[in-house]
């Protein structure tokens, strides 16, 4: 919803759900949310032009991918998406 409503011009509301997202990625143990979260914060972040908070982001996503790169468990079907040429 994050990524739709920055899409959509909304970059607020895009930082809105970014942060519901973040909150739910926390919960879940999942270093490949908690970096998707993050992704979707930094892009809407950046299209709000609040460049310092889309810095922070960009540095909890770059964090949360290198443990799940270096997870030994593989990642859950689902996150077909979210590779290389994502990030």
């Amino acid at each position: 919803m994050s990524h739709l409503a920055t899409w959509q011009g909304k970059p607020r509301i895009g930082i809105d759900h970014a942060a519901a997202a973040s909150a739910w990625a926390d919960r879940t143990g999942s270093p490949y949310a908690r970096a998707y979260a993050a992704d979707v914060a930094v892009r809407a972040l950046t299209a709000d032009n609040q460049n310092h908070q889309s810095k922070q982001a960009l540095d909890r996503e770059y964090a949360a991918l290198q443990a799940a790169l270096t997870d030994p468990h593989p990642s859950q079907s689902w996150w077909y998406f979210y590779d290389a040429s994502f990030y």
